[in-house]
């Protein structure tokens, strides 16, 4: 089968005729959304955000167990699914394929079996409109440690340079941030970036406090690597919890070596930072 998002590239280059087309053709279906599903979630996913022909975040990773719900801001889109793995039974949006819903609609499904799930909205398919849900066991990071926090001892590179012996640590960039930069402040400007963190790095001694500081909502704090011994576990409730507007986290860095990390809904939209511990 091919996958939803080989056909991207393509469509780059034929994506104004092929709106033209799939919005004709969602116009004269004519079927318009139900009853919302009102049920609590641990994420959302906007379905259409300021009429865009997407699904934000489009790539999305969780653990099982996790509650996922869709928002529509647009009208005539569906989800339909193309591929989950064996013994899943998500079925998308209620009703056939052609059956579209409109703004103000919510739709929400719990994601109970690990594996890669991959959709699409019907009437804009042609468009791009596709989305991806990776779900990983319950208790899994990313990078396969018990929390996410790239203390494996097997993951040799990042923490024998984080460490600070005798390579005397990680090269620290010339044009970074320090602490007259803090707070670290989260989506600033409504940008998917961690300022300082994203585009700067940010460089504090050890023994600081750092505090990040909501400006938007649902992003977190997920910790992708950081020198052996070190014991970061970013935001509380792992990947799946998204944090919003003026929400405050503090962590204090004991450890000197480099620490990466990312939010998890933004994290292909290159939502990570990255802070240098100095002795």
């Amino acid at each position: 089968m091919t996958s939803i998002f080989d056909r991207r590239a393509m469509l780059k280059a034929t994506g104004t005729v092929l709106v033209g087309a799939s919005l004709g053709g969602c116009l004269a279906d004519g079927n318009s959304g139900s009853e919302s599903d009102d049920s609590p979630a641990d994420v959302t996913v906007v379905v259409g955000p300021g009429g865009d022909l997407t699904f934000d975040p489009d790539d999305l990773e969780i653990t099982t167990g996790t509650t996922v719900a869709w928002k529509w801001e647009g009208n005539n889109h569906n989800i339909v699914v193309e591929d989950q793995p064996d013994g899943a039974d998500w079925n998308g949006t209620p009703g056939a394929d052609t059956k579209i819903y409109n703004e103000g609609y919510r739709y929400t499904y719990t994601f109970d079996v690990p594996g890669t799930y991959d959709y699409y909205c019907n009437p804009h398919r042609a468009a791009g409109m596709v989305g991806s849900i990776t779900v990983t066991k319950d208790g899994k990071g990313t990078n396969g440690t018990e929390d996410g926090t790239g203390t494996d001892p097997d993951r040799k590179g990042i923490e024998d340079d984080g460490k600070g012996s005798e390579t005397g640590g990680p090269t620290i960039p010339e044009d970074h941030a320090t602490t007259a930069d803090l707070p670290v402040r989260v989506g600033l400007d409504g940008d998917r970036t961690f300022t300082p963190g994203t585009e700067r790095p940010l460089v504090v001694p050890a023994g600081t406090e750092v505090t990040f500081v909501w400006e938007t909502d649902g992003n977190n704090i997920v910790v992708e690597d950081q020198p052996h011994d070190a014991s970061w576990t970013g935001t509380p409730g792992g990947m799946s919890r998204v944090y919003d507007a003026e929400y405050r986290y503090t962590h204090t860095f004991d450890v000197p070596g480099k620490y990466e990390f990312y939010s998890a809904p933004y994290e292909s939209a290159g939502m990570t930072g990255t802070i240098y511990v100095t002795k």
